[in-house]
């Protein structure tokens, strides 16, 4: 998170914006801030530039100086890493009036660029007008919530030297960004225009910023809601019916002109769907496609049950189901929910409910019901803004949930609770669980941990008696199967990516398949029946889908 001083930062900041014809094109004129790789012990990507849901919903707040979007880099890292001049330069500021406590730094680059390093341990010892070189140690990375277990990470921006322009750090940092993209400490993904889905939806395609200027996120109607919206549901489409269609085992493209992120697959394995409005004339809607197919507008906006046949509107203002038989089929929750977490057989459905008041990491969670097994379900509050919640269903009556119990614990805690009895499990306790994935069947829960200077950090698996596996390899994670995990290793790599398969209980990763290129922003997705795959590619931004080797 970035956290402004802003009419402080405004005030010293007035100058006269540089031109473009005064600054470098974007490339890859700068290093990475940190030595070594990426991983769950050293760093890992954060929020992205752009305009993040985070952001989005501060927009009025934290990010209105940068009109609205996060103008800056957030790079997850323990306390004390060890922060490394991107380039050659002199220092402009230490400690200087741009927010993103506790110290910051700011280095000229001699071309029109800065960059300022937010949320340092210590004040750097460097002086104004010292010379850096490109890779020399100039601070120590810390926590913007100042705890060093709340919210650990380096912001990182790229600025104009006037600090009236601010630029995609990704465009100027030489690095394999879709393969660091795949795994990360914080939730990237972008906040959808309902007026134009496909805008700003990829990290290398997001708005530069004028300090001061107008919103460029002020949304008629946006996804998911942060206040309530009457969200269009009209238009033709053509419902859900399973069909049965075998995916060629040579990888295809499914789509075209760009289209589209977040794809899923329908309950019956055989086609993808995603959240799309190709032109004025098409309605807006869940889009469906198959192979050798064209994209066909499948059902309204909206979040659905496994089998596609309930829907949940986030803030909708009144229900008004398009037809008489979706009765008692369409529900909703508060505006702000971010995602509802379905039972497996549809019975009902969980969501957390944030109060976002004070510094994130005290902000409360609360786990909410909605189903006939409600009246007996007492809500639970957890600690830590969005690290803390449910996170899926094991089975009709078990849910798994992350975060800190009260308030002054350091510790956040996975555990299983029954809807009937209350009654709770314990799976893992660490400094961070993110990622968690639930098997087929409810059998095994992979997760991560990172940056834990007490526990082992990396991929782990558990079962609901809390048998415990390290999983032997790091990267990103789908399940195939109740027993079978999918991983796209996070390691340098020149032109594709390639998804390995790991048995639970087995000493190794196996290569399983090279695909045609590289994910884009860690968006790909395994069919329910394990057969098939799809990802969207990041050098043209279609969606490719391919049947999986036996």
């Amino acid at each position: 998170m970035l956290v402004l001083a802003l009419g402080m930062s405004a005030a010293a900041h007035s100058g006269t914006p540089l031109k473009d014809s005064q600054l470098p094109k974007p490339s890859g004129l700068f290093g990475l801030p940190f030595a070594g790789p990426a991983g769950p012990d050293t760093w890992m990507v954060g929020q992205v530039y752009g305009n993040t849901t985070g952001a989005y919903r501060m927009r009025n707040t934290d990010y209105r100086s940068g009109q609205g979007i996060h103008f800056g880099l957030d790079l997850a890292a323990p306390c004390g890493t060890p922060v490394l001049a991107i380039g050659t330069g002199v220092v402009q500021e230490v400690d200087g009036p741009h927010g993103s406590p506790p110290h910051n730094l700011v280095i000229d680059h001699g071309n029109g660029l800065s960059s300022l390093y937010g949320h340092l341990l210590k004040k750097p010892t460097l002086k104004v007008g010292q010379r850096v070189k490109r890779g020399q140690v100039v601070a120590v990375s810390g926590d913007s919530e100042l705890t060093c277990h709340s919210s650990q990470h380096l912001h990182l921006e790229i600025r104009d030297t006037s600090h009236m322009r601010f630029f995609n750090p990704t465009q100027y940092i030489q690095a394999d960004w879709d393969t660091l993209y795949l795994q990360g400490a914080f939730y990237r993904g972008f906040q959808r225009d309902l007026g134009n889905m496909r805008k700003w939806q990829f990290p290398e395609d997001q708005p530069q910023v004028f300090r001061g200027g107008p919103l460029l996120n002020q949304f008629d109607l946006s996804w998911p809601p942060d206040q309530a919206q009457h969200t269009p549901q009209q238009g033709v489409f053509a419902g859900y019916q399973p069909v049965k269609i075998e995916w060629p085992g040579k990888e295809i493209r499914l789509t075209s002109g760009g289209c589209c992120v977040q794809p899923e697959f329908t309950p019956d394995s055989s086609r993808v769907m995603f959240m799309d409005r190709p032109d004025t004339k098409s309605p807006l809607g869940w889009y469906a496609v198959q192979p050798q197919g064209k994209p066909q507008a499948l059902l309204p906006l909206g979040w659905y049950s496994p089998d596609l046949q309930q829907q949940v509107l986030p803030g909708a203002l009144f229900m008004h189901p398009q037809h008489p038989e979706q009765e008692g089929l369409v529900h909703t929750v508060p505006a702000g929910v971010g995602e509802v977490f379905w039972a497996p057989d549809g019975s009902s459905f969980a969501w957390n409910e944030i109060e976002e008041k004070g510094t994130s990491d005290v902000w409360p969670s609360t786990l909410q019901l909605s189903s006939s097994q409600s009246s007996s379900f007492k809500p639970v509050t957890l600690y830590g803004g969005y690290a803390g919640g449910v996170r899926g269903f094991l089975d009709r009556d078990t849910l798994i949930v992350v975060g800190r119990k009260a308030l002054q614990q350091k510790l956040q805690t996975m555990y299983t609770l029954n809807l009937h009895t209350q009654q709770t499990r314990t799976l893992e306790t660490a400094q961070e669980i993110r990622g968690v994935s639930i098997s087929k069947n409810g059998k095994w829960v992979a997760y991560l941990l990172s940056f834990s200077p007490h526990h082992k950090n990396g991929l782990f698996v558990v079962n609901r008696e809390g048998r415990r596996l390290q999983v032997p390899g790091f990267g990103s994670y789908r399940w195939k199967d109740e027993d079978t995990l999918l991983l796209v290793p996070m390691k340098d790599t020149p032109q594709r990516h390639t998804v390995h398969h790991w048995t639970v209980g087995d000493p190794e990763l196996r290569p399983l398949v090279q695909l045609s290129g590289k994910i884009s922003n860690d968006q790909w997705v395994v069919s329910p029946d394990g057969k098939n795959l799809a990802y969207v590619q990041s050098q043209d931004h279609n969606i490719y889908g391919l049947k999986l080797p036996e």
